[in-house]
């Protein structure tokens, strides 16, 4: 799985400067996707937390947001990381 979400990530162009992964990782969990499209300023970091969020606040009714949360706080985290090692 892990195999598959770093190929995921490699597949994406990197951000157009370096970022802290901290930061992302942050404004991911208290904001998700909107605070990543914001601090990263890329339309697919944006959609992919919310559209992720939004799967599992259906699926899981009550946790759903909190799981939302800690992916989009990852999801920062992870890209930044990739992007930094890219550039």
């Amino acid at each position: 799985m892990m195999d598959l979400i770093n190929d995921f990530l490699n597949n994406l162009p990197p951000l157009k400067e370096r970022k802290d992964p901290n930061t992302a990782a942050i404004l991911g969990v208290l904001f998700g996707g909107i605070g990543l499209g914001i601090y990263l300023k890329s339309v697919v970091d944006f959609l992919i937390p919310i559209f992720i969020t939004i799967v599992l606040i259906n699926v899981l009714p009550g946790l759903g947001l909190l799981g939302g949360a800690i992916i989009a706080g990852l999801w920062g985290y992870f890209r930044v990381e990739n992007s930094n090692g890219k550039l």
